[in-house]
């Protein structure tokens, strides 16, 4: 009987987890940072890493204070969508892994990134939100 309570546990956390990232992802695509924000704990374990050596963040303040300037590097997204997830856990942490295709568009240029993007979500504050998210850019 518990396997079956954890799994159906499971499955409920999977599908909030997965409303949570497609959330995380429309905000990325139009570079909000303040939204994007939302879906990152506020704690001091909070642990960020970008494609750049420069780009990490750890914990509250530096989040507070780094995390716009960091979204607003980012290209001129018009979508960003997974094309493989992976997604794992139990009722109370999730990770998901993503390979993503971003694209995006200026008034010149378009183009489309390949990324991988794989983040942890604990369940805080009544909803799931991101305690550590990496980013690559395989080359």
């Amino acid at each position: 009987m518990e396997t079956t309570i954890a799994a159906v546990a499971f499955a409920e956390a999977q599908r909030e987890v997965e409303l949570a990232v497609r959330e995380l992802y429309d905000a990325w695509t139009v570079r909000d940072p303040e939204r994007m924000r939302q879906s990152f704990t506020t704690t001091d374990g909070l642990a960020v890493w970008g494609t750049d050596a420069w780009e990490k963040i750890y914990g509250r303040n530096e989040a507070d204070r780094d995390f716009a300037g960091w979204i607003a590097t980012c290209p001129p997204w018009t979508s960003i969508e997974p094309v493989h997830r992976a997604i794992g856990g139990n009722a109370q942490i999730v990770w998901v892994a993503d390979d993503l295709e971003g694209r995006w568009a200026s008034p010149t240029m378009q183009g489309v990134a390949r990324l991988r993007f794989t983040t942890i979500w604990e369940r805080s504050e009544g909803r799931w939100l991101v305690v550590h998210a990496h980013l690559a850019e395989p080359r």
